[in-house]
């Protein structure tokens, strides 16, 4: 039982170290899209999440957004829930 828990615990470190690395390693990036793909990269493997996405929107359309954003990326959906995250982001934040 203890050593499965220092397994879990070093595994855990390792991945946080992996984490900051990248990290840093983001701010060599040379242009948003390679930048946000591998933000987003990063945030779905240290959260273990199985699914991610972002969108950005002109700073002046947050009141009013368009239908659709000025760029978007996904990891893990597909066209059709793309398109379900997007409706409820008009509503609002979702987690």
């Amino acid at each position: 039982m203890a050593i499965e828990i220092q397994e879990l615990e070093l595994e855990r470190v390792e991945r946080e170290r992996d984490f900051y690395r990248t990290l840093l390693e983001l701010g060599k990036a040379d242009n948003i899209a390679t930048f946000l793909s591998r933000a987003l990269e990063l945030v779905i493997d240290i959260t273990r999440a199985m699914k991610g996405y972002i969108e950005l929107y002109d700073k002046d359309e947050i009141d009013h957004p368009p239908p659709t954003p000025h760029w978007s990326l996904a990891r893990g959906w597909s066209e059709e829930e793309i398109e379900q995250v997007r409706a409820a982001l008009s509503r609002g934040v979702i987690a």
